[in-house]
């Protein structure tokens, strides 16, 4: 009976370190598990928060080269402007040469008028 006794205790006792360590290992598991979705949710948030950015990226990138074409646009323009300002420029230069010329020639028409008018009075 002895022998009995001492061996159900022996099982008791191995009953309840067994439970213990079941009940261990599901507060382990239980923890774990909770850890699992925190990373979880980490990782889904750093996700979107990296797709937004690529986003963010995507649109700055296509900004960035509208923005550049508007101003290679604007530099043509620029350019031409500049290149009909100096023809402008030629054209009045040559412009104002000739009536220069022209006003010489008149200056000697009025002179030799005012010779010829004097060769007749005289």
């Amino acid at each position: 009976q002895y022998q009995l006794l001492e061996k159900l205790q022996g099982q008791e006792e191995a009953k309840r370190q067994a439970e213990d360590q079941v009940a261990g290992m599901e507060e382990k598991l239980r923890q774990l598990h909770a850890r699992s979705l925190e990373l979880d949710t980490e990782l889904q948030v750093e996700t979107r928060g990296r797709r937004n950015q690529a986003d963010t990226n995507k649109k700055l990138t296509i900004e960035l080269e509208n923005t550049v074409n508007t101003n290679k646009e604007l530099q043509i323009k620029i350019e031409k402007s500049e290149q009909e300002r100096l023809r402008m420029e030629a054209e009045a230069r040559d412009s104002g040469e000739q009536l220069r010329e022209m006003a010489e020639k008149v200056f000697q028409l009025l002179e030799r008028l005012k010779l010829a008018e004097l060769g007749k009075t005289k």
